[in-house]
């Protein structure tokens, strides 16, 4: 019989899968960005670096393929990193649901803020958003990309938590 299953649900096939969906979800961005001319608020920037490290640190635990005590540690840093993620994406799914009076004023763009000030005062004033993270540019099946980004990290999330926890002598 043929158990093709089993070889996708090892840590390495897990960690190309992840891979795979980030490489994925960072194309659908720069599709979105080109194609249809949206550009980016500075919170779907941040989401964006979370991809991209979230995506290395899936290709290094694939390559490095470590036992047991290396498998954790990789889950526990995608972890920590996709919390990073949930944490903008909610607060970008937050401030696209404030009553129009609340909506944050507009500033300048990231690169512009890092030029003038100290990274943790940006970073400060990102997440307090901008009128630009206010607006929903792009559905996709009826719900805006924060949502989707939002719903991608719990998915990455959930399976640091799966690898984890997962028995250690179901690991091949």
């Amino acid at each position: 019989k043929c158990k093709c299953w089993q070889k996708i649900f090892t840590f390495r096939g897990l960690f190309i899968l992840a891979l795979l969906a980030c490489l994925s979800l960072l194309l659908g961005s720069h599709i979105v960005e080109t194609y249809f001319y949206i550009i980016p608020c500075q919170l779907c920037i941040l989401q964006r670096g979370v991809y991209y490290v979230l995506a290395a640190l899936f290709m290094i635990g694939a390559l490095h393929n470590p036992t047991n005590v290396g498998r954790y540690l990789y889950a526990m840093l995608n972890f920590i990193f996709s919390a990073i993620g949930i944490t903008i994406a909610g607060r970008q799914i937050w401030i696209q649901h404030l009553p129009i009076e609340q909506v944050p004023e507009c500033a300048p763009g990231l690169e512009r803020l890092l030029s003038i000030y100290p990274f943790l005062d940006v970073i400060k004033m990102v997440f307090h958003g901008t009128s630009e993270c206010f607006k929903v540019h792009f559905k996709v099946l009826g719900l805006p990309l924060s949502n989707w980004s939002f719903l991608s990290f719990i998915g990455f999330a959930s399976l640091c938590v799966l690898i984890m926890i997962w028995p250690k002598k179901r690991w091949i």
